[in-house]
């Protein structure tokens, strides 16, 4: 009965015969029509959800416009896998619902369009947008429970990408379905289509067929068109029908003005370590992150902030769950209304929870991984990044949860505890898994200060004089306040310690030259021509042309990081890995030839004494492995005498490599520029 009522009302339809538990009915019921249920037993009531919303008046924004026209002439043009990258807050699910009746029937006359989320959340909102513009649509869930009819007069069909990707022979899910039926597919968030689950329903469906003609429609949105992993989307999406960024959404007026703080102090990340993708390992970032110290500063600078600025909902990004948890003890026995949510939180107490934050009877709310996607909260006037991050995508999605324009704000505060150097917010759109230009962005901070034990024994409402802000009250002043150059020595700097920190045993060819020998005898090698890195691999061609070395680009990139990634990447996809020797001693060979390359390099040099160097190379050179040996060689044949050079320079006759000889190996005038060098770094 209620399920039949429910069809009636809402258009959205499911088998009759499946039975669903209360808790299941309450939450459909909830989700569609915003009554308010009671159970069976009196204790339980459910949550009250937004009223069944009747159809829209309001008109699309000219941009939402411009981006469906823009989808159309791709279409038209024949394209069948294209994608949109459109900012948070944005309105993709506007747009998509508007997009529904523009698609053509495809050849078969199918006339469905099947709509793939990966989270309730998605699917909510969804269906509840559809049914706002078009309450006649027949719409359909095909999630967990819950199970579509596929009847011809179906419009719309709602599906979990893990529920229809589950591979469960009692239950195939997937089967169901009749792909001839189905003029369009729908990805939101659609730089998740790339993975297993997607690939599966999307050619099930004959979705990746090289035959437009017979192929069904893919749009996919997302706000942030790129992986931080650098896979490319391009195995799916054949081209990006329209782009708009969140700095023009900002100016344009259809985002919420930013005014961005960098907080000084706390805690250092430089200990931190990394995962695969250069992000920074959660296990390893809560024991920089969780202390006592550093949710003292928070919550004095959150009291300061609110105490400034009148701060109503403030949204904090944590490290984890137990960051979350301990956080948000500290803020309720201070008096703050706080609350928090995890993947762990049951979705009943979730929804509470963010209802009692939209309310305002929460101030705070925390979250970890549970906000960055799919959260239409507009009250949020203030965010607190304590998750740092190397990802522009991720960094993106959580900042754009404070920018939906709202009544009860004049603009979003944004307060930074991070001070990574290489993060902020990435604004161009990509389908390679490398971008092709970098546009400003926002929180490209350089590195912080890192503050000393400090007295943290004071009043918590008092203002620490310890603490430094700095601010930009809009987007503007803070992308003109960005040096747009740095010096070459600063730059430098900077990539040496990119190379160093990475996975991968780079080996410094030339000024702008860094190389790393592979397994296969092939090596990598990155040139920065321009302010531009590129990405090359270099293969022994075999005799009679031996020793000349056949190149071939890989991918390039104004980004470094990025770069470096693909590198990772690339290796995993061909199953190389970087030469490694063992420690054995330096073989016979090894050892002749590089005595040979090292007296021809210092030969050259005015500061080095040849009679006592020549005996100190011969001892240095026996204590080498093999392994050492041939990163050494391998330096000297791919970057020439420069890599040999300054491994003489900077390694080899450093100050404590030398410092117990008898003899001078470098000259007297040389040896008292290194002292005073010295003297004056001390």
């Amino acid at each position: 009965m209620i399920l039949s009522r429910l069809s009636r009302i809402s258009g959205l339809h499911f088998r009759q015969q499946y039975v669903l538990s209360l808790s299941q009915r309450s939450t459909l019921i909830r989700q569609v029509c915003g009554t308010r249920v009671r159970s069976a037993t009196a204790s339980e009531e459910t949550l009250v959800a937004r009223e069944l919303e009747t159809p829209s008046t309001v008109r699309l924004r000219p941009y939402q416009k411009d981006c469906i026209e823009s989808i159309m002439k791709v279409i038209r043009g024949g394209e069948t896998r294209l994608a949109v990258s459109l900012a948070t807050g944005g309105g993709k699910t506007v747009i998509f619902s508007n997009l529904l009746n523009e698609i053509p029937s495809n050849k078969y006359n199918g006339q469905k369009t099947l709509i793939l989320v990966h989270r309730k959340e998605l699917a909510d909102q969804a269906a509840r947008t559809i049914k706002r513009f078009f309450p006649h649509m027949k719409i359909e869930i095909d999630m967990a429970g819950l199970r579509p009819t596929h009847d011809d007069d179906v419009d719309v069909v709602v599906a979990s990408v893990p529920t229809l990707a589950r591979n469960n022979s009692k239950n195939p899910r997937l089967f169901d379905y009749d792909p001839n039926e189905f003029k369009a597919i729908i990805i939101d968030e659609c730089h998740h289509a790339i993975s297993d689950s997607y690939i599966k329903i999307l050619q099930y469906f004959n979705a990746l067929s090289k035959d437009s003609s017979d192929g069904i429609i893919v749009v996919g949105f997302s706000a942030t068109l790129k992986r931080h992993d650098a896979q490319p989307l391009d195995k799916v999406f054949n081209t990006i029908a329209y782009e708009k960024d969140l700095i023009s959404m900002v100016k344009e007026g259809y985002l919420s003005e930013l005014s961005i703080t960098k907080v000084e102090g706390a805690f250092s990340l430089d200990d931190v370590k990394l995962d695969k993708t250069g992000d920074y390992q959660l296990q390893s970032l809560e024991s920089s992150v969780n202390t006592a110290a550093v949710a003292e500063l928070v919550l004095k600078t959150y009291l300061e902030r609110k105490k400034v600025l009148g701060l109503k909902s403030s949204l904090f990004f944590c490290v984890n769950k137990q960051h979350v948890q301990d956080l948000c003890e500290l803020f309720c026995a201070n008096g703050i209304k706080a609350g928090f949510v995890s993947g762990n939180t049951p979705l009943l107490e979730r929804e509470q929870i963010i209802k009692n934050f939209i309310d305002g009877k929460l101030n705070v709310l925390m979250n970890c991984n549970v906000f960055t996607e799919g959260t239409d909260i507009p009250n949020i006037d203030s965010i607190f990044l304590l998750r740092p991050t190397k990802s522009r995508p991720l960094l993106s999605q959580m900042i754009g949860r404070g920018l939906r324009l709202h009544s009860g704000k004049t603009k979003c505060y944004v307060t930074d505890f991070v001070g990574t150097t290489h993060s902020g917010i990435n604004v161009d759109a990509t389908l390679e898994g490398i971008t092709k230009r970098q546009m400003n962005s926002l929180l490209q901070f350089d590195q912080e200060m890192v503050h000393g034990n400090r007295d943290y024994s004071k009043m918590l409402e008092e203002v620490p004089d310890y603490l430094r802000y700095t601010s930009f009250n809009d987007i503007t002043s803070y992308i003109n306040s960005i040096p747009k150059n740095l010096s070459k020595e600063n730059q430098r700097s900077i990539e040496y310690k990119l190379y160093k920190q990475h996975s991968l045993p780079w080996i410094q060819l030339g000024i702008d030259s860094w190389g790393v020998s592979l397994a296969d005898r092939s090596y990598l090698r990155i040139d920065k021509t321009k302010g531009k890195f590129e990405l090359k691999r270099y293969i022994a061609v075999p005799y009679p042309k031996n020793g000349i070395k056949r190149k071939k680009l890989i991918f390039h990139s104004e980004n470094l990081e990025e770069i470096l990634t693909d590198a990772e990447r690339f290796l995993k996809e061909k199953g190389s890995k970087p030469l490694f020797l063992g420690s054995y001693p330096i073989s016979n060979k090894q050892y002749e030839y590089l005595c040979k390359e090292f007296i021809n390099v210092a030969q050259g040099s005015s500061g080095i004494q040849m009679e006592y160097f020549v005996p100190f190379l011969k001892r240095y050179l026996r204590k080498l492995t093999k392994h050492q040996a041939s990163v050494l060689i391998f330096a000297k044949m791919a970057g020439g005498a420069f890599a040999l050079q300054r491994y003489i320079k900077y390694k080899m006759l450093s100050t404590k490599n030398i410092q117990d000889e008898k003899v001078p190996i470098l000259k007297e005038e040389v040896m008292d520029k290194l002292a005073q060098k010295i003297k004056d770094n001390k």
